[in-house]
């Protein structure tokens, strides 16, 4: 009685994928989200203690 089973298996996953994609087809296109707002432009990071900017070579 297992060997009928085994076939049986692989044969619904394919048929269940070809089912749900034409339901999934052309959903009404959401109207394009207004874009958002810029976010206020970041401030320039104040340079973290200007000392530490200027000696690059001192690597954290």
């Amino acid at each position: 009685p297992t060997a009928p089973a085994a076939p049986a298996k692989p044969a619904p996953t394919p048929v269940a994928k070809p089912a749900k994609a034409p339901a999934k087809e052309p959903k009404t296109p959401k109207e394009p989200k207004a874009p958002k707002e810029p976010k206020a432009p970041a401030k320039p990071k104040e340079p973290k203690k200007a000392p530490a900017a200027k000696a690059p070579a001192k690597k954290k």
